[in-house]
């Protein structure tokens, strides 16, 4: 068993290696082929059923558990931001400068792809893959540790080094792990996504 958990763990790292250094400005068809080979491969081999790697409806341990916990997430990604921009600010460091879309129909493509394409994406690759591999070999920490600093690199690679991104990644690691599901990170990753782009176009637009 345990040499079975070293070799999902290598072939997870080397899934998300090809995400970070060749797949990440390509298409999402592409970027996800690898994670997709590799569950599929697991499933037929291993015997592994997909509900084992977070594919499943139900989030753990309840609806109501979650309605607190993310005003608490909520709470942590606004405090980190603001003191990481005060940092900054304090120091005399120029902050992150990163272009999402510069008019209305870019700000559209740009949600439809942030909302609803990344998510899965992201949450495959990171989440379903590297979580469950890391997690199964070094424990619970290990794997959000690992995954949330993936998925910063990820972000700082493809130009955007938001505060916010620095610290997503370890949240929804731990949210996809308490809750045994898939389902709660994507819906965090697209909410999150959502807020970032209605605030970028409200400061465009000079409404803020």
């Amino acid at each position: 068993m345990v040499t079975q958990n070293k070799i999902l763990l290598l072939a997870s790292f080397f899934v998300v290696g090809l995400d970070l250094f060749f797949l990440h400005n390509q298409e999402s068809a592409l970027r996800i082929f690898p994670s997709a080979f590799l569950l599929f491969f697991l499933g037929f081999y291993y015997k592994i059923h997909p509900s084992e790697y977070g594919f499943t409806w139900k989030i753990e341990p309840s609806c109501s558990y979650w309605i607190k916990a993310l005003l608490v997430i909520a709470a942590i990604m606004g405090g980190f931001c603001v003191g990481a921009f005060a940092v900054f600010k304090i120091a005399g460091m120029p902050l992150p400068q990163y272009t999402l879309f510069q008019n209305d129909v870019q700000f559209v493509h740009w949600m439809i792809f942030a909302c609803f394409v990344s998510p899965v994406v992201e949450e495959t690759i990171y989440r379903c893959v590297l979580c469950i591999a890391a997690r199964d070999l070094l424990g619970n920490k290990a794997s959000i540790f690992l995954s949330g600093s993936l998925f910063a690199l990820l972000h700082y690679f493809y130009g955007n080094p938001g505060f916010d991104n620095f610290i997503a990644g370890y949240l929804l690691a731990w949210s996809f792990l308490k809750s045994k599901s898939v389902l709660l990170p994507l819906l965090l990753h697209s909410a999150g996504n959502a807020f970032v782009g209605l605030l970028h176009y409200s400061i465009m637009n000079g409404w803020l």
